[in-house]
């Protein structure tokens, strides 16, 4: 049996319900644009943790976050997006989604640049192994949070106390914050 084409079609508002949580967004890279949503509810330390650990891995690699909580079948479930920067002069394809449940649970991680019919599931989330910068191919430092004792050689290519210190615009609103750096 074969459905007509106006049976199949999903509806345009077609998604869960969800609700944004915090983000990090990299508008531009030259001049460096960084705009951080910061988390302004209640959420279970782990994701918060999780959050903080792509942050970190993302000053590194030029990667966008996005934190929502979603809701699937009255249950709600916190999804991390960790979406790498690829443009001429960059070259990051690393795509990450992490779950948690509502009590910060770990439930799964995939890299989603997988096709969803062959998509691989971890049982374990991301390190910083798995979020390689673009132009080496190198892996950033441990998350202080997972390996407090690490010791680290390099810097970061941004954070904000060297986007302060260059002398980055910055702009406040509610829970976000814009710095543009001009290289």
């Amino acid at each position: 049996m074969q459905c007509r084409r106006e049976e199949c079609a999903l509806p345009l508002d077609f998604s869960p319900p969800f609700e944004r949580v915090a983000s990090v967004t990299l508008g531009e890279l030259s001049p460096l644009e960084v705009i951080i949503e910061r988390i302004n509810q209640d959420i279970p330390q782990s994701v918060s943790d999780a959050f903080n650990r792509h942050l970190w891995y993302s000053q590194w690699n030029f990667a966008c976050l996005f934190l929502i909580k979603i809701i699937i079948d009255e249950q709600s479930f916190f999804f991390l997006f960790h979406l790498g920067i690829s443009d001429d002069a960059w070259d990051n394809d690393t795509n990450l989604v992490e779950i948690y449940n509502t009590q910060g649970e770990f439930v799964d991680a995939t890299d989603s640049t997988y096709q969803v019919l062959n998509m691989k599931w971890n049982s374990k989330p991301f390190t910083h192994e798995d979020c390689r910068n673009g132009k080496t191919n190198s892996p950033p430092p441990p998350w202080s949070g997972s390996e407090p004792h690490s010791v680290h050689y390099g810097e970061p290519l941004w954070t904000e106390e060297i986007l302060i210190q260059e002398g980055a615009e910055i702009e406040e609103e509610g829970a976000f914050t814009r710095y543009v750096w001009r290289w």
